[in-house]
């Protein structure tokens, strides 16, 4: 018996770090992955949020509204609708920048995409937002 509630404690401790975010990938092979899911909570991205048309080599302002507790924020780039995250646009921006809450950034042209997506995340990884719908660099 004691062995049944050491499994069932540790199963009910294993979903509540993973809750909302995991996501069963549903090949068959009984694993879950721990994909983040947009939270649109203390962070709204508002620029872009889909539908734009960015041009390469021309800078861009990418605006998000933020909570007070929000202090920094790591933004993204997809290429593949938000599929995956692999391109970096500044790892760590804070609120002693001027500019906060928005980022100026130039695409180049291996930024190029037709389904674009930006995700802000606060710097731990607790608040993500992404945009809406695609947006184009060209």
């Amino acid at each position: 018996m004691k062995k049944k509630t050491l499994l069932t404690a540790a199963l009910i401790s294993s979903l509540s770090l993973c809750a909302p975010a995991c996501t069963d990938d549903d090949d068959g092979g009984g694993g879950d992955s721990q994909t983040q899911q947009p939270q649109g909570g203390a962070i709204t991205v508002l620029s872009p949020n889909g539908g734009e048309t960015w041009s390469v080599g021309q800078a861009q302002e990418i605006t998000w509204d933020a909570d007070d507790a929000i202090t920094d924020v790591t933004i993204r780039l997809s290429k593949d609708g938000g599929d995956t995250w692999p391109t970096v646009i500044t790892p760590t921006f804070d609120t002693s920048n001027a500019s906060w809450p928005s980022f100026s950034w130039t695409p180049t042209a291996e930024d190029t995409c037709t389904a674009c997506r930006v995700r802000i995340e606060e710097y731990s990884g607790s608040e993500i937002d992404v945009s809406d719908r695609d947006f184009v660099i060209e």
